[in-house]
């Protein structure tokens, strides 16, 4: 079980670096003829992960740190969805490189926005599930926990 905890936590923390590096690649906007491939890739890639990765979680409700995970795993696919939905309607070099697969890009922001909300819904039923009489999380805290600022 160490090894599988050891593999989870290096798992989500290259999918929280990769979903981080295509939100930065939605900042800087780099030269599209370099990029613009790979960043869509990478964002399909991370989406795959995300989903695989929820499966995983949802189908280990005894994992320890399981809420934890899920939370993370929340923030990260909102972050994504808020890149691709950024890469589909914004300026710049990246941004008019990926124009030509504005369809795909909505329906991938679709589908992670929801995958994000499938998440968060595990997250919070899980940090419900693990609290104890005397250990409750409030609404505000939940909210806080689930809302964060990074990927």
């Amino acid at each position: 079980m160490a090894q599988q905890k050891i593999r989870i936590q290096d798992d989500l923390w290259y999918v929280r670096r990769l979903v981080s590096l295509v939100s930065d690649a939605v900042k800087v906007q780099p030269d599209a003829d370099l990029f613009a491939t790979k960043v869509l890739e990478d964002a399909v890639f991370a989406q795959r992960a995300l989903k695989e990765f929820k499966e995983l979680l949802e189908s280990n409700p005894r994992l320890m740190d399981r809420a934890e995970y899920l939370v993370l795993l929340s923030r990260s696919a909102r972050s994504l969805a808020e890149a691709v939905s950024d890469l589909a309607s914004g300026e710049g070099e990246l941004s008019r490189g990926a124009a030509t697969r504005g369809t795909d890009l909505e329906i991938l922001t679709r589908d992670l926005r929801s995958l994000a909300a499938e998440i968060r819904d595990l997250a919070s039923a899980a940090l419900n599930d693990g609290t104890s009489d005397e250990d409750v999380v409030s609404g505000d805290e939940l909210s806080e926990l689930l809302r964060g600022e990074a990927p």
